[in-house]
């Protein structure tokens, strides 16, 4: 039986509005091979699941990148949505454009959440 312990509502976080800090840990166990919960603590509590939520884009960003979809210089504009993101941010305004390339270095290095959402919209 192969194990997989998750962070809980890493992708959650573009679609519901997470503004209550959750209390105490939060964790999944998940059985791969059966497709099971095997055991959870706070698996359904909204939280702010912070800098794992940005290394989670990161990590599809870099998969996409990878199969051609986008590449470093693709576009990343900032929109309304990505500036309402709670700090930490860069907060540059509506419509500025980067290249995807300065868009994952100030998700990875300055964990900007702005920066994360604009670069969930990039178009392909």
């Amino acid at each position: 039986m192969r194990l997989f312990i998750g962070i809980v509502a890493m992708v959650l976080v573009v679609a519901t509005p997470l503004r209550a800090v959750a209390e105490g840990p939060v964790y999944v166990v998940i059985d791969v091979e059966a497709g099971t919960v095997l055991d959870h603590e706070g698996a359904s509590r909204l939280w702010h699941p912070a800098s794992v939520t940005k290394l989670m884009t990161a990590y599809v960003t870099f998969k996409a990148i990878k199969s051609g979809q986008i590449s470093l210089e693709s576009p990343v504009v900032v929109s309304q949505n990505a500036l309402n993101e709670p700090p930490s941010k860069m907060g540059y305004s509506v419509g500025t454009t980067m290249t995807l390339d300065n868009a994952l270095k100030m998700v990875i290095v300055r964990s900007a959440n702005d920066i994360a959402v604009a670069i969930i919209f990039i178009s392909t």
